[in-house]
């Protein structure tokens, strides 16, 4: 009889092992496929598939943004001040690594910390795109505006999606009379 209890003890706790090796076994093999089919994802050099930090390359000022037909911008020279009869002046970010939807958003102060001009939250370029280099700007009239009348430190702040990446000062100079 006790041969028959151990007997019959057994089996159910030798078939409840086998049980859970067996879906120990399962999951590690599940596992191992995820990682194996991430990997693989990995080195395909798509963009979206893998993180690339999008960066600020460069930030500065010019007098003009151009571009021949659909190629990149060609910011002018980098400015640190400019003449208050100027046309105007553009403040320039250059980014890299940019990957889906974002905003940028240009503030302009004038001398006295005041806020001149606000380009609002812009979008960046459409979801789903990439672009290893990206440059951003936005203008502001100087000629004939109010800012004509205001010689000075100036201050640019952008954000990108509400985080500060940039702060830039700016001297415009009164126009000298002859």
């Amino acid at each position: 009889m006790r041969v028959k209890e151990a007997v019959g003890g057994v089996a159910p706790a030798r078939r409840w092992a086998v049980q859970a090796v067996s879906a120990l076994t399962l999951g590690l093999l599940v596992l191992a496929g995820c990682a194996a089919a991430g990997s693989k994802a990995g080195r395909s050099g798509k963009p979206s598939e893998k993180f690339i930090p999008m960066q600020l390359q460069r930030s500065f000022f010019c007098e003009s943004v151009t571009r021949e037909g659909a190629g990149e911008p060609r910011p002018s020279a980098d400015l640190s001040s400019i003449a208050t009869s100027a046309k105007q002046v553009v403040s320039v970010v250059e980014l890299a690594n940019v990957l889906d939807k974002h905003t940028v958003r240009f503030k302009w102060y004038d001398p006295d910390g005041e806020l001149y001009l606000d380009s609002d939250d812009s979008p960046l370029i459409p979801p789903g795109e990439f672009h290893r280099r990206l440059v951003v700007w936005h203008p502001m009239r100087i000629a004939g505006e109010k800012a004509s009348a205001l010689p000075g430190k100036w201050k640019v702040v952008v954000t990108l999606d509400t985080a500060i990446v940039a702060t830039r000062e700016l001297t415009l100079t009164a126009r000298s009379s002859d």
